[in-house]
C-alpha cells in the first residue's frame, strides 16, 4: 500500500522530466555572402515525441556604437527558410536562415539564437561572435560571465583599441 503511494508520488514528478521534449543544436555555421549572412545549423530531436520549429527565430546580440563607449542590446526576428520544419524523434535535420548585412551582425560580440518549438520549451544557442570559423556554443554561466565582464570593462577595451 505505502509502496504504491510512494511510486505514484515519484512518478508524478519524474515522468514529466523524462518525457520532456529536448532538442540538440549543433554544427552551427555562419557564412558570409554578398548581401546577407547565412546561418545554417543541424537540429536533432532527442525525445520520443514529435515536434517542429516555429517559423520565427529570435536573434539577440550585444554590440557597440562606434561613436559612444557603450554596449547596446539588439534583437532581430528572422524566419527559417525551410518550409518543412518538423523534427521526428531521433533524427537530425538541417535548417538555415538569412540576415541582411544592414543589421551589423558582424559587429555583435555575444549572440543568442532562440528557436521556438510548437511543443516544449524554446531552445537557446549562445556563442561569441569573434570569428566566423570558430563559433562554439557557450553555457549559460560562461556566457553571462563573459558578457558581464564586457559590460563592466568596455571602457578600457575601447581605450585600448581606440574604438
Amino acid at each position: 500500500m505505502i509502496d504504491t503511494i510512494v511510486y505514484k508520488a515519484i512518478s508524478l514528478f519524474w515522468d514529466p522530466y523524462i518525457k520532456r521534449i529536448r532538442i540538440r543544436i549543433r554544427n552551427v555555421r555562419i557564412m558570409k555572402a554578398n548581401k546577407h549572412i547565412l546561418i545554417s545549423f543541424e537540429a536533432e530531436n532527442i525525445s520520443n515525441a514529435m515536434t517542429s520549429f516555429e517559423p520565427e527565430v529570435a536573434l539577440t546580440g550585444w554590440s557597440s556604437n562606434l561613436t559612444q563607449t557603450r554596449i547596446y542590446y539588439t534583437k532581430l526576428n528572422l524566419v527559417l527558410s525551410e518550409p518543412d520544419r518538423q523534427l521526428p524523434p531521433y533524427t537530425a535535420k538541417n535548417f538555415s536562415f538569412k540576415i541582411d548585412q544592414n543589421n551589423n551582425f558582424i559587429f555583435w560580440w555575444f549572440v543568442t539564437i532562440r528557436f521556438h518549438l510548437t511543443r516544449g520549451r524554446s531552445v537557446n544557442y549562445r556563442f561569441e561572435n569573434i570569428d566566423f570559423s570558430k563559433n562554439r556554443e557557450l553555457g549559460l554561466c560562461k556566457f553571462l560571465f563573459k558578457l558581464s565582464m564586457l559590460r563592466l570593462f568596455s571602457n578600457k577595451l575601447f581605450e585600448k583599441y581606440n574604438i
